[in-house]
């Protein structure tokens, strides 16, 4: 009887330790599966949070890029305005990596102001951890538009002096033009910095060197070159050459006195003081605005889909050749003329100035722009592609 007790006390035993096996292994089960459960709930919304954050982060880049997007005034002259590549009805070439391929297209789109054109943009960041908004203008040609202003003086016994304003049509026309603006921006979204460009140069000012409007920036588009400054007027770019030397030449004639009679006895010398310069402007004012449609078709801070891009907007992004024919402009011949003919009562007292001029007219007449080439592509520019900003 002893025995069976004992049997019965083991039986028991290990059916209550089933039992506790039993509930241990559920125990688990249940909280691997809330565990997984609440994983993969918090992954989701994790998921989600992030995406919302993304596409809160890609508008609001979108929305900086257009209250960024300037104002720009144009001159009551100009003939030329901001174009869309579908309304150039360009002919690409069939390799669009030759980078000495030119395409040809209509020149004569854009004549009227279309404030709906689009205005090709870039949004990139920066290594401070802001971002650049590069705005990228497409015009169809490129008209007369600088001009030149000539100065010489000579100074001592000869009295020279000139300041003529002379034009520079048709030199410097070609087809097609591309022209940039841009807005640099923090990580706050807080204006920093606009850059103009204007023909091969550019330059950098703070908000308090440019006017402002509805709180776009306010820049100035001149007439004909549609290179960009900050304030209406006479916009001085460039100086073709500059010449400020002494040289020595015949000042008049010695006198002698002999016995007390005077004779002239031989040449006395002097030195003459030459100056002369040509300096380009371009002209800007404030009669008519573009505001043009933000067009981004760009992008390094988030991603743009190229099924949004137009072919030609697509095709614009990798071609790297330039626009327009390679046609000889013989306009720079003309300008040479009229700049040697104004300067050639400086010639007659200093032949050397002569050969400094033709120096700065054959490095001017040596730039692509002068043999109707127009611009490189919007793709090679350094300016659009900002490597290492």
């Amino acid at each position: 009887m002893k025995n069976l007790n004992l049997i019965y006390i083991a039986l028991l035993l290990i059916s209550f330790s089933s039992m506790i096996i039993s509930m241990k292994g559920k125990m688990k089960t249940e909280t691997n599966t809330h565990s997984k459960t609440h994983s993969k709930t918090q992954a989701k919304s994790n998921s989600k949070t992030q995406a919302k954050t993304q596409t809160r982060g890609e508008q609001d880049l979108r929305n900086s890029a257009q209250a960024s997007l300037p104002y720009v005034y144009t001159h009551s002259s100009e003939t030329f305005f901001p174009v869309s590549l579908e309304n150039m009805s360009i002919n690409w070439v069939s390799d669009l990596t030759d980078s000495s391929s030119n395409i040809t297209f209509n020149y004569n789109a854009g004549k009227t102001l279309d404030n709906s054109a689009p205005v090709y943009t870039k949004i990139q960041t920066t290594s401070s951890g802001g971002f650049l908004y590069t705005y990228a203008y497409l015009f169809a040609y490129n008209s007369c538009g600088p001009k030149g202003n000539v100065k010489a003086k000579a100074t001592a016994v000869v009295s020279l002096s000139i300041n003529e304003n002379i034009t520079l049509c048709p030199a410097g026309v070609h087809n097609g033009d591309i022209e940039r603006v841009q807005v640099l921006v923090d990580g706050s979204l807080n204006f920093k910095s606009i850059t103009l460009g204007y023909h091969s140069n550019s330059k950098t000012y703070t908000s308090g060197d440019i006017g402002w409007e509805n709180g776009h920036p306010v820049v100035y588009m001149a007439k004909g070159s549609h290179a960009m400054y900050p304030s209406s007027g006479d916009q001085h770019y460039m100086y073709y050459w500059s010449i400020n030397k002494t040289t020595s030449g015949p000042c008049g004639v010695k006198t002698c006195k002999k016995w007390g009679v005077p004779y002239p006895c031989g040449i006395k010398y002097c030195d003459y003081g030459f100056t002369s310069s040509v300096s380009f402007f371009d002209s800007t004012a404030k009669n008519n605005k573009f505001t043009g449609t933000l067009r981004i078709i760009a992008a390094s801070s988030f991603t743009v889909s190229t099924s949004t891009l137009t072919s030609n907007e697509q095709k614009i992004l990798v071609y790297q050749g330039r626009f327009g024919a390679t046609t000889l402009n013989s306009g720079f011949a003309t300008f040479e003329d009229v700049v040697n003919t104004t300067l050639s009562p400086l010639y007659a007292i200093c032949s050397s100035c002569k050969t400094t001029v033709k120096n700065g007219l054959d490095t001017a007449a040596s730039e692509s722009e002068y043999k109707g080439m127009g611009p490189e592509s919007l793709a090679t520019k350094w300016w659009w592609k900002n490597e290492g900003i």
